[in-house]
């Protein structure tokens, strides 16, 4: 199987084994699942479609309606078939091959059962005795070409649970938030002093060079900058899936820096970015928050749109002009 694809926006990686399938959904994920079912949707060898479904759903009597809309949106990518891996204890794995089977019938091409806290793993169907298989570590050695990949390309750490990528953007508490509330403020004086083209050539910097090694108050600065529709689509504009990376490294640094009151913005710009990277679920886990947090924001709209709409960033002058008419 091959990962790199448009949909998936991943670098290239080859898994010939079961096991090596295994220890790559992690790094693709962002994290390490757990009670769920992880599709894979490939056409011939290539990954075009992934996604995870809580293990609830997949038993629930209306879990008939979560596969056909998958479906055609594997088929409109041009897949053919479906791995599968489940999450759970070896039990409650196994309970989940039946209603995958007959959900997704002759598209199921393989199904593996993953016992993360084990750390084995079975082919559906080994005997009842059957040890499993133990899941690879993550040293990036010889052993472990899967994890020696994600390091080369910068994919991980792996966190442990989905909410744990959303801890780790978590805003700045006690007295590191009273610093960052007084720095904003201050930060926001000066900006009475830019004028219209100080802005844009301050937005443009932070969009040339995220790398490098930004202060506190820019991070801040940036946050502000984006407060505007135009300066933030500077940013829109401009990035692109081989370039989004290190643009969404910057504005998770300033979604740890800014206050809660202004948070939704950057951590909207985060899901796009982790959008555009091929982080789906860093992206959903950032909507969610969103949505929680202020869900009437046009830029929270935007994401709605995305996840409703559009799996692949190739699509993105689609999504612009949603974008600017929730915008108007």
């Amino acid at each position: 199987m091959k990962t790199e694809d448009s949909g998936t926006n991943v670098p290239l990686l080859k898994l010939h084994e079961p096991a090596e399938l295994v220890a790559a959904v992690p790094y693709l994920l962002g994290f390490h699942p757990a009670d769920s079912a992880v599709l894979l949707c490939l056409d011939d060898r290539r990954l075009v479609l992934m996604t995870r479904v809580d293990l609830a759903d997949v038993f629930a009597p209306q879990a008939g309606s979560l596969f056909p809309d998958l479906l055609w949106r594997a088929r409109t990518l041009g897949a053919d078939r479906v791995l599968a891996l489940v999450y759970a204890t070896r039990l409650r794995a196994e309970r989940a091959r039946r209603p995958l089977a007959a959900h997704l019938g002759r598209w199921l091409d393989l199904l593996l059962l993953v016992d993360h806290a084990a750390g084995r793993w079975w082919e559906a169907g080994a005997a009842a005795g059957d040890p499993g298989q133990p899941i690879p570590g993550t040293a990036p050695d010889a052993a472990n070409p899967v994890a020696a990949w994600a390091e080369a390309h910068g994919l991980g750490p792996v966190a442990e649970s989905r909410d744990d990528l959303l801890a780790a953007l978590a805003p700045p508490r006690g007295e590191r938030e009273d610093a960052m509330m007084a720095l904003w403020a201050a930060t926001e004086a000066k900006l009475a002093d830019f004028s219209p083209d100080d802005l844009v050539a301050a937005m443009d910097r932070f969009v040339g060079a995220p790398d490098s090694g930004w202060a506190d108050a820019d991070y801040l600065l940036a946050a502000q900058l984006a407060r505007d529709p135009y300066l933030r689509d500077r940013l829109w504009w401009q990035v692109t899936p081989e370039t989004a990376r290190p643009q969404l490294r910057f504005w998770e640094e300033v979604v740890r820096r800014v206050p809660l009151p202004h948070r939704v913005g950057p951590l909207a710009i985060v899901g796009f970015l982790a959008w555009q990277a091929g982080e789906g679920a860093l992206m959903s886990v950032c909507h969610e928050e969103c949505l929680r947090l202020n869900p009437d924001a046009p830029v929270v709209g935007l994401l709605s749109t995305i996840r409703q709409n559009w799996n692949d960033p190739a699509e993105w002058t689609l999504a612009q002009e949603a974008y600017e008419k929730l915008a108007a």
